[in-house]
């Protein structure tokens, strides 16, 4: 079974871009001011197709209602 919580998220210092790896797929993302805005571009991206942090679990609804 894989893990579904595995997220890869490379910052370009040259382009300001952001790249995320889920899933078996690729998305460029950008560009951004800085490293945190697009880390944090990446990681609203993810989460938006269903990625959940590790550290997060999902309620008795199957929220994640912690971040």
């Amino acid at each position: 079974m894989r893990n579904e919580f595995e997220l890869t998220i490379l910052y370009d210092v040259v382009t300001k871009g952001a790249v995320v790896l889920w899933h078996d797929q690729m998305k460029m993302l950008g560009p951004f001011e800085n490293q945190k805005q697009a880390v944090s571009a990446a990681e609203d991206y993810a989460r938006l197709r269903g990625w959940m942090p590790s550290n997060c679990a999902p309620d008795a609804s199957g929220l994640n209602t912690k971040h």
